[in-house]
């Protein structure tokens, strides 16, 4: 086949060719993309990084509980999901169910579903089972409204040991004596090695803003400490990160946020620790901390105060280097 452009016919050869030019530069235009973003990224440390005005909280985010669905049998389907993604030792599970149905169904009588959850340590080692309810009553807050919940208060028993975690399972059914619906979800029941104190203070140390966090430790190990500043109306700034090996006792822990994020920025105002955990890690899974909200406003501070110099990670521009010689070769 010919193709005719501008009153000129091209052989598969030349049509081959072309397409093959395009493609080159396609990738050539991806790879200095690539080059830019990693030179961008290349300006502040692994360990401390700027986040969009827009951007979520990303300890928050990733800590956001599961919506579990299953279903299309006979035009309902069953979703769950439990009121947080971690947990420790006595504190209390809540669980929520609800069987949608499908609009080939609207109006049609609402059938009597009974609803159930199980936690499990293991596949079909059942710990606990717990009936959830639709009738306003304990945990259930409106009668009636398709929503069944139920509660369970984690045992010392089901624990895992000193600084370590598991991965529990959630079986939940619903069975109305002609379908039978069921869906597996979980959460983490964890139980770290140490824990936030509740002191903070901040200071400016080598042109960077540090906050210093007392943490009390029971059992010597490794530990992440990851928090987020953001501005007096929520919007997140920066996160930061930073791991310590610890013995038992109470430290004062520095998480940097590197100064040239605030710089550029022309921060002057206070900023608000919006998250702050602190994890024992070492074996999977980590045993998660939990996140405390708005503990800490900083001090105000001029721009002149932080850095002005790039950290320039050495991994980032050498790979921005090599993906630049790859798009212009």
């Amino acid at each position: 086949m010919k193709t005719i452009v501008k009153g000129a016919l091209l052989s598969g050869a030349m049509l081959a060719a072309m397409a093959g030019t395009t493609q080159a530069q396609s990738l050539g235009n991806l790879a200095k993309q690539a080059a830019e973003s990693y030179r961008v990224q290349a300006r502040y440390p692994a360990w401390s990084q700027p986040l969009a005005r827009d951007a979520l909280n990303p300890i928050v985010s990733e800590r956001e509980p599961s919506v579990i669905s299953t279903g299309g049998y006979g035009g309902t389907a069953l979703s769950f999901w439990s009121d947080a993604s971690r947990y420790e030792p006595g504190d209390v599970v809540r669980v929520s169910a609800k069987v949608s149905r499908s609009s080939a169904l609207e109006g049609a009588e609402s059938d009597a579903w009974q609803v159930q959850a199980e936690l499990m340590s293991g596949p079909d080692a059942v710990l606990a089972s717990l009936p959830l309810r639709d009738d306003g009553k304990g945990a259930d807050q409106r009668a009636g409204d398709g929503v069944y919940t139920g509660e369970l208060v984690l045992l010392e028993d089901w624990q895992p040991a000193l600084g370590k975690a598991k991965n529990m399972g959630l079986r939940v059914s619903a069975d109305n004596g002609k379908d039978l619906h069921r869906s597996m979800g979980g959460f983490l029941y964890s139980r770290p090695a140490a824990e936030l104190t509740g002191h903070y203070r901040d200071v400016v140390k080598d042109g960077n803003l540090v906050v210093q966090v007392k943490v009390n430790v029971a059992q010597a190990g490794r530990f992440h400490l990851s928090g987020v500043l953001a501005t007096l109306d929520a919007a997140p700034l920066a996160f930061a990160q930073q791991s310590f090996q610890l013995e038992p006792g109470q430290h004062w822990l520095d998480l940097g946020f590197y100064g040239l994020i605030f710089r550029e920025l022309g921060v002057t105002a206070p900023l608000q620790l919006q998250s702050v955990t602190l994890s024992t890690v070492g074996t999977m899974p980590n045993a998660l901390g939990p996140v405390e909200s708005n503990v800490l406003t900083t001090a105000p501070r001029l721009p002149t105060q932080f850095t002005a110099k790039p950290f320039a990670r050495a991994d980032l521009l050498d790979a921005a280097e090599r993906l630049t010689g790859a798009g212009e070769s």
